[in-house]
């Protein structure tokens, strides 16, 4: 399956070559926040005491990694996703889900024209986003949640903070 980057069609020619091996396990190993896979488990950020970080983190495939925070009405929440990509994979996204776990950022490999590439979803390394809280009805709670595109895996570093 071939997918385009945005609204762009073009024509191409696909050509591969299939080759018989056998696949080993993952040796992706979890890092010291493990569970945070959800809403549920997300890993609680206080900002109210200036900018969080968390360094040497790990991103398996199927294993999104969750932050839990609150924002005050029309607060800014500035996220950068530090991570080394050496070639089309590792790829890692940022996304935001609101307190009933809905995906206000979609993102996927399966309609990659959904993706803001200029807010934490380009196909390159390092991403940083900004989202800013309703300007009325909060505090209210936000999930970051760290997503490898099309189940991609890689070490990173978050930082978040709020204005």
């Amino acid at each position: 399956r071939a997918h385009a980057f945005g609204p762009v069609q073009n024509p191409y020619t696909l050509s591969y070559t299939l080759n018989a091996q056998s696949c080993s396990a993952s040796t992706c190993q979890a890092y010291a926040l493990e569970q945070d896979d959800n809403a549920t488990q997300a890993t609680v950020v206080n900002l109210s005491g200036g900018p969080v970080q968390f360094d040497s983190q790990t991103l398996c495939s199927g294993d999104d990694d969750w932050f839990k925070v609150q924002l005050l009405n029309g607060q800014l929440l500035a996220v950068d996703l530090t991570f080394s990509q050496p070639g089309i994979t590792g790829d890692l996204d940022i996304h935001l889900f609101n307190s009933a776990s809905v995906d206000l950022t979609p993102c996927s490999a399966t309609d990659a024209s959904s993706c803001d590439t200029s807010n934490g979803q380009s196909g390159t390394a390092n991403e940083s986003a900004i989202y800013e809280a309703p300007a009325s009805g909060c505090p209210c709670t936000f999930y970051v949640v760290v997503q490898g595109f099309g189940g991609d895996e890689n070490n990173y570093s978050i930082r978040l903070e709020s204005d």
